[in-house]
């Protein structure tokens, strides 16, 4: 590159194991994968509402709702991706933890007829 920084996405490529796995996905080899965090109309009035609260009552001087904005706007950018990463990571490990209970609650004993044929026949002889 000719005194270029890599794109602020370049760390949300795809790996080239990953492209095997994801064909269906339409994803080639460098596909950026950069998260969408975007957040509703009113998720930023409150955000910018509660920083311009904080800066109010912790900080020597308040900022106005263009201050507040930006702001918000670089926390979106810069940190977005470490909580959306951390997301998917927690995300990932509860699957696992459900997929792996998913044998011992749903699982069914092989070849029960006769054992239960055998219990009703005890069964009645009791009676």
């Amino acid at each position: 590159m000719s005194g270029r920084r890599a794109p602020h996405w370049a760390c949300f490529t795809v790996p080239r194991r990953a492209v095997h796995a994801c064909k269906d996905l339409k994803l080639t080899k460098g596909t950026p994968l950069t998260p969408n965090i975007a957040i509703s109309k009113q998720s930023r009035t409150d955000a910018i509402a509660s920083l311009k609260r904080y800066f109010r009552e912790n900080m020597p001087e308040p900022v106005g709702d263009l201050a507040a904005g930006l702001l918000l706007d670089f926390f979106l950018e810069e940190f977005g991706p470490v909580i959306y990463n951390q997301a998917i990571s927690d995300a990932q490990k509860r699957m696992a933890e459900v997929v792996s209970e998913l044998s011992g609650d749903l699982y069914v004993d092989e070849f029960q007829y006769w054992p239960k044929e055998d219990r009703k026949r005890r069964d009645r002889t009791r009676s």
